[in-house]
């Protein structure tokens, strides 16, 4: 959504193919947070698996097709762009971690080898070798690095409950999804190991949420539950210092599979967009974008004594400021939708 936004802002006309959420949402561009500056149309996805999933690609093509021809098809999916690899004068996709398997793999090379293919997109340097690896045909200028970014979380009046729990107290904030791998791991043993601290976790569903509530007796851990991207505004305001507490192995939504060695999360530059101080896992990943005692503290993942020493560390408001400082000052200059937007459109040919 933030994409399509930074581009329509850049004079393009925009339309965005994409599947119902398990959100009952009126207004999906107020609920991001967004400009209703471009054009939005919804697909069906089956409830099918894999073949669910083609039956979505089939879908989109149709309704692509049945719209005007696009000068450039862009997409995170591939499997539509196989289907309308003929349908254009270009082609991008934008890849968050290899095919996962051989018949991906092989429609991913099918893609690449079409006329119409113009570029990779890639969120990591890492994952760039990855590609580099398994297309040896694709050269460095096939290849686009651009990482993730974000848009600044917008702020109201309104008053958050339960954010602070206790005004004279550090409060400390993780704000994302709470799948395997992404630091609830490390979350609930730091709040135990640190009592004159609040912990304020903000998303999950109500099924994850209750998982982690019922492993933990810590009277300074809050679980806040899923609030709309356009509304986290008003949560980052009260918390003073942010976790990405990635772990070894990052599952993705569907279970399977391993991000930590590509990714590129949304959550880090949106903590950077705020300004507050950030402790980070120490992921080789990551340090393509956090730099130790800069832009964030980095620590082992799974070392809470690390991660309890770092909390202490940032009791000192002086330190706290100097990284949220650092960590908005190389947003600005670098992690913005704006600036990922020109990185891409400047590095392919289009």
């Amino acid at each position: 959504m933030e994409m399509c936004e930074s581009l329509a802002h850049k004079s393009h006309r925009i339309r965005l193919f994409g599947s119902y959420g398990s959100q009952d949402v009126k207004d999906i561009y107020n609920f991001y947070g967004v400009d209703d500056c471009f054009e939005l149309t919804r697909c069906e996805r089956p409830s099918l698996g894999r073949v669910g999933n083609l039956g979505y690609a089939y879908r989109v093509a149709k309704k692509v097709r049945n719209a005007p021809t696009p000068d450039l098809l862009y997409s995170r999916y591939i499997y539509p762009l196989a289907l309308l690899r003929n349908e254009c004068a270009s082609l991008i996709y934008e890849a968050h971690q290899p095919p996962m398997h051989r018949f991906g793999r092989a429609t991913e090379k099918w893609v690449f080898q079409s006329e119409a293919f113009d570029s990779v997109v890639v969120i990591s340097n890492a994952l760039r070798e990855k590609y580099k690896e398994v297309f040896p045909f694709l050269s460095d200028d096939d290849i686009i690095v651009a990482h993730d970014a974000a848009g600044v979380p917008e702020q109201s009046d309104e008053t958050v409950v339960g954010i602070p729990i206790r005004d004279d107290r550090l409060q400390v904030g993780y704000v994302g999804s709470l799948y395997e791998g992404k630091g609830m791991e490390v979350i609930i043993p730091l709040a135990e190991r640190i009592p004159d601290a609040d912990f304020h976790v903000v998303g999950g569903d109500e099924e994850r949420v209750r998982k982690w509530e019922n492993q933990t007796d810590a009277t300074n851990l809050h679980f806040h539950g899923f609030v709309p991207h356009g509304e986290l505004g008003d949560y980052y305001a009260d918390l003073d210092v942010l976790l990405a507490p990635y772990q070894r192995t990052v599952r993705p939504s569907s279970g399977s599979g391993d991000l930590s060695q590509w990714m590129s999360p949304l959550k880090l530059f949106e903590y950077m967009s705020v300004g507050k101080a950030i402790v980070s896992s120490d992921l080789p990943v990551l340090r393509e974008v956090l730099d130790h005692e800069k832009n964030a503290l980095l620590v082992q993942p799974d070392s809470i004594g690390e991660w309890v020493r770092a909390i202490e560390t940032l009791q000192s408001d002086e330190k706290r400021e100097t990284l949220g400082q650092n960590a908005r000052t190389d947003y600005e200059s670098q992690y913005t939708w704006n600036a990922r937007v020109e990185r891409i459109l400047d590095g392919a040919n289009v």
